[in-house]
């Protein structure tokens, strides 16, 4: 479903004719009164008659924080897609033509998680599993973690490192995944020229990393071609984020086009030459 406000503007279909979602219409600015503003999104949502559908997907998501997100799950009883899911299936993917292009071995680079106790972050640690040899998790919380760890080892061999404190060793790491809303690193320690994935709701650590050579990827970009209907009230776009894309059934990494870093749009071979051009070893 695609919210853009009160008034419901028409269907989405896509290309088998499979009714994905409702068209309606909001500021992608958010307003002064806030509280008021989600409110009115909670009663416009719950207005709807049709409840043949489960997530909701806003145009402008970044307006609002996981706060936000939680009160709207929480008062109207749908998800809301926020591309996680998505970003985990095609993490791996992205990563490895990232060190593909830099022509480095991805198996020889370590890799430190920032868990979360979300289905999105277990699918990514057994997608990764696949195809990497040193994986680092950290949480506050390690029951989790430690079930985690015990079934990956007997499934695929891998074995993971747990570390509560991970800031004295944080310069070992070549790739950062943060799947945390709050920060529990310090993002000084970072290792320069570290690729850093934020899948946070909030993108903490895309407002907290101060060093220039880094730049955090927040998102990545997908095709709709021959996925959505056209029609004179909805020409679908070109480019989509994960977000959206989570609402199509069928997943491609045909359809995989480049990521969003630090607020901009790259190719993988764009974001290579432009921040990875020095020739630094990751």
């Amino acid at each position: 479903m695609k919210v853009f406000g009160s008034k419901i503007i028409m269907d989405i279909v896509d290309i088998k004719e499979n009714i994905i979602g409702k068209s309606f219409g909001i500021s992608p600015l958010m307003p002064k009164e806030k509280d008021k503003f989600i409110d009115e999104i909670i009663h416009s949502i719950n207005n709807i008659e049709e409840r043949d559908f489960k997530n909701i997907v806003f145009d402008s998501s970044y307006i609002f924080d996981n706060e936000d997100i939680l009160k709207i799950e929480r008062e109207t009883s749908f998800s809301v897609a926020d591309g996680k899911m998505v970003m985990a299936e095609f993490l791996p993917h992205v990563l490895n033509e990232i060190f593909q292009e830099m022509k480095e071995d991805l198996r020889r680079k370590e890799i430190l998680i920032i868990g979360e106790d979300d289905p999105s972050f277990y699918l990514l640690v057994e997608n990764l599993s696949k195809g990497i040899g040193f994986l680092t998790v950290t949480d506050e919380k390690r029951g989790y973690i430690d079930e985690l760890t015990s079934n990956t080892l007997e499934k695929t061999g891998l074995s993971i490192f747990y570390s509560q404190n991970v800031d004295k060793i944080l310069s070992n790491y070549s790739i950062i995944i943060n799947f945390k809303e709050k920060n529990i690193i310090d993002p000084n320690k970072l290792r320069k020229k570290s690729v850093v994935f934020d899948l946070s709701r909030n993108k903490i650590l895309l407002t907290q990393i101060k060093e220039k050579t880094i730049v955090p990827i927040e998102d990545f970009l997908f095709s709709t071609k021959g996925k959505i209907k056209i029609n004179e009230y909805f020409a679908p776009e070109e480019k989509i984020f994960s977000n959206k894309y989570e609402l199509l059934e069928q997943h491609d990494y045909k359809d995989f086009l480049g990521i969003l870093a630090n607020g901009r749009e790259y190719t993988i071979e764009e974001f290579v030459i432009i921040h990875r051009s020095n020739k630094i070893k990751l």
